[in-house]
């Protein structure tokens, strides 16, 4: 499993830290991270580490300041404040984006979510062997209460469990969920086309830090282990983090499909699980 993560967190981090008063300086002193440009597309730090910023930075706040600290580091986002600009937006297509985003960032995470069950759910879980993080695990808890005020234009009701290792919550909404689909879709239809142009942008950023993060282009893959086009984008997407559904939704084709060059992609790289097959592409 990968043993890093994206440097671009810590630019957010530091941007939080500003925000919140904290001195971000000090927190990285002494650590290996301190030498590496955070701002740079595919930058990458050690995962204990950037977890140990964390500590330095939070560990003495009290969960209820962690939580606010989560509000604040969404409000300074950049990500954020771009999508709250995308008014035609709709929920699913952000919890899209928020995936797409987040996965690559962390590629160690195992993640369970459904934002639109009732009530929605979140679960993350960092692995045995890398350094846990209850202030990370609590700023999160923050960061879900703001982003359905952001997308839902209303708050919502976060319960939520957290240890060093684990995140679980259940998002209770105030409205049905489908009604406010369908208001969106219909703003949405009168938006179509900028926010097409919009959606682009931001998968082409993700790409381009995919691109010097050691994920291989879909072009590689197809060259190198012999794969077909529809194999190869199979490929790439799992090697980016995406599981089996999110291939399918990705590529407008069923999950069954994605299932038969999943298997044909196994056969041509001797490979039986997907995370062999991940950890396998990451190194070729």
């Amino acid at each position: 499993m990968a043993r890093e993560t994206s440097a671009k967190m810590l630019d957010f981090v530091a941007a939080m830290a500003r925000e919140a008063g904290l001195d971000m300086d000090a927190a990285v002193e002494g650590l290996a991270l301190a030498e590496v440009d955070w701002s740079r597309f595919g930058a990458r730090v050690d995962w204990d580490e950037f977890a140990i910023v964390a500590e330095r930075l939070c560990g003495h706040l009290s969960d209820d300041e962690l939580r606010e600290l989560g509000r604040t580091y969404f409000r300074v986002h950049p990500w954020v404040a771009m999508v709250a600009q995308l008014s035609g937006l709709t929920p699913r297509i952000l919890a899209d984006l928020a995936m797409r985003v987040s996965r690559p960032a962390h590629r160690h995470w195992s993640w369970d979510f459904d934002f639109f069950a009732s009530p929605g759910v979140l679960a993350l879980e960092i692995p045995d062997g890398y350094r846990g993080s209850r202030p990370i695990m609590m700023v999160l808890v923050g960061e879900l209460e703001v982003l359905p005020e952001i997308v839902l234009g209303e708050p919502v009701e976060i319960d939520a469990q957290v240890s060093s290792h684990r995140f679980e919550a259940s998002i209770h909404y105030r409205s049905a969920l489908k009604a406010r689909e369908r208001a969106y879709r219909a703003g949405q239809r009168l938006t179509a086309s900028p926010l097409r142009e919009a959606k682009h942008l931001m998968f082409n950023w993700l790409a381009a830090d995919d691109a010097r993060t050691g994920v291989p282009s879909v072009v590689e893959l197809q060259r190198s282990l012999e794969l077909t086009r529809a194999e190869a984008r199979v490929a790439h997407r799992l090697a980016r983090g995406l599981t089996v559904s999110d291939c399918a939704a990705d590529l407008g084709v069923s999950r069954n499909t994605v299932r038969t060059h999943l298997a044909r992609i196994y056969s041509k790289t001797g490979q039986r699980s997907q995370a062999a097959l991940v950890s396998h592409l990451l190194r070729h």
